[in-house]
């Protein structure tokens, strides 16, 4: 029943999802503190930005970020929804040949597609976490009774009324909630990105983490203790219906009594498209080689009047491709041209099947660019399987796509809806290729496909949304170890 209600539910979540827009509005208003207090508005929302902590960047890409909040309840259920927006620090380190190098925004400037590739960059994975407290209303309980919730309420100083002794309590817990990145959609540096539709957790308990005030809650560490209400899922699985249902009508009585949040934000885990820094860093250094190498000829070249006369040119000469001669017996036998065979240790070669994963990335990027589609990157896992999950984020108009499996077709003309389908796929050891074509534009524009993988333990490996004309592939490698 639970389940059936939640479905039920996200109609009316989809409606909502424009309240987000104010969000916006916050992000674009001016600086935000580090520690935020956000409160309880007139419709019974908690909504409000927080800037992230500093995050030690390897890449050393982001400048800062901050993080769009909106919480509020629906049929006593809690819903949530997210913006993000993180600036760039305008210059990124990466590894080319076992070289780090630094790539600077300014120094693209001369490559415009270079520097559009540069300004498209998004993070691959984002997390964050929050913490901080929970103030809110007082509860008066008759002396000598006692108060279930005392551990998360400060109590005051005793008073009487009509003859009674009372212990006044203040809501005042230690709180923390880690918001992983399939609920966060991250767009371009300086970009205000949301995901379309809100999220409801299925149960209290899998919402914010709520501590004893003598937890310790100073860092953003979600590990569950005997301080913390909440249970961790194993734990919480294990519980009878009737004790479940205790817990979570504590949760949600603390939520409900809440008028406040004063809090932080702190990025936990940030991945960068490893090889698309890789892929942009190279380009530019071959083309600088290049750039350098031509000027160095321009110097010399043979309308200069200074060719060198020397034997090796003589032998140049004879050995000419245009004299039809060629370099060598080894050489001949070996070339291409001669249409036969190379030595053994060629054949293992990459242009032979058999390339290292970087290779097979890199053929898979060139292909996507030559063709016009779209190489999304590539995650390693070690499960058997990956589920896909896929929805249309806009309006509901017929658009339908094909989903592929190293070119095998899983899902030939399947229809989008605004709920999320499922779709499992068995990996081949190594790399799989797993490709999403649009096969139409729905009645009211471009064909609007979110997609989301996850292995088969439920950590989400991809998640993107596209608005893109009928036709166009995007392809991710998954490599399975």
């Amino acid at each position: 029943m639970k389940k059936l209600a939640k479905t039920k539910r996200f109609g009316l979540l989809a409606k909502l999802a424009p309240r987000s827009s104010f969000l916006i509005l916050i992000f674009l208003s001016g600086i935000v503190n580090a520690q935020t207090k956000i409160s309880r508005d007139s419709d019974d929302r908690f909504t409000g930005v927080v800037k992230s902590e500093f995050y030690s960047d390897p890449a050393g890409l982001l400048k800062d970020a901050s993080l769009g909040i909106e919480w509020w309840t629906l049929l006593g259920e809690p819903v949530e929804l997210y913006t993000v927006k993180w600036n760039s620090t305008g210059v990124f380190k990466t590894t080319v040949k076992g070289k780090e190098v630094s790539i600077s925004r300014g120094a693209l400037n001369k490559y415009p597609d270079l520097a559009k590739k540069f300004d498209n960059l998004k993070p691959y994975k984002i997390d964050f976490a929050i913490y901080g407290t929970a103030d809110g209303r007082s509860s008066s309980v008759k002396r000598g009774e006692s108060f279930e919730y005392s551990s998360f309420y400060n109590q005051g100083s005793a008073y009487k009324k009509d003859g009674q002794s009372y212990d006044p309590y203040t809501l005042s817990a230690r709180v923390l909630y880690q918001i992983p990145d399939a609920k966060i959609l991250a767009g371009k540096s300086g970009e205000v990105s949301k995901n379309i539709v809100p999220e409801s957790p299925m149960y209290w308990n899998e919402f914010i983490v709520w501590k004893q005030n003598t937890s310790n809650y100073s860092e953003p560490d979600l590990k569950f203790d005997y301080l913390a209400l909440n249970k961790s899922k194993s734990d919480y699985d294990k519980l009878d219906d009737a004790s479940k249902k205790a817990l979570n009508r504590k949760l949600k009585y603390l939520y409900a009594n809440t008028s406040s949040f004063t809090i932080k934000a702190k990025i936990t885990n940030l991945e960068w498209p490893k090889y698309e820094l890789e892929s942009l860093a190279r380009e530019f250094l071959t083309r600088e080689e290049n750039k350098e190498t031509e000027e160095e000829q321009k110097e010399d070249d043979f309308w200069s009047g200074e060719e060198e006369k020397t034997d090796k040119t003589k032998e140049a000469k004879e050995d000419d491709f245009w004299s039809g001669k060629s370099e060598g017996n080894k050489e001949k036998t070996d070339d291409f041209w001669s249409g036969k065979e190379k030595t053994n240790s060629q054949k293992d070669d990459f242009w032979g099947g058999k390339g290292t994963i970087e290779e097979e990335v890199e053929l898979e990027r060139k292909l996507a660019e030559a063709s016009g589609d779209q190489y999304l990157g590539h995650k390693t896992v070690t499960t058997k399987y990956i589920k896909v999950r896929c929805r249309d984020h806009g309006d509901i108009d017929g658009d339908r796509v094909q989903i592929l499996h190293n070119e095998k077709v899983i899902e030939s003309n399947y229809t989008l809806n605004s709920s999320f389908s499922s779709f499992s796929i068995e990996l081949t050891e190594g790399i799989n290729r797993i490709s999403f074509r649009a096969l139409n534009q729905g009645s009211l524009g471009k064909n609007t496909a979110q997609f989301r993988i996850e292995d088969q333990n439920g950590n989400a490996l991809y998640n993107n949304e596209w608005s893109i004309t009928t036709g166009y592939k995007g392809t991710l490698l998954i490599i399975k170890n």
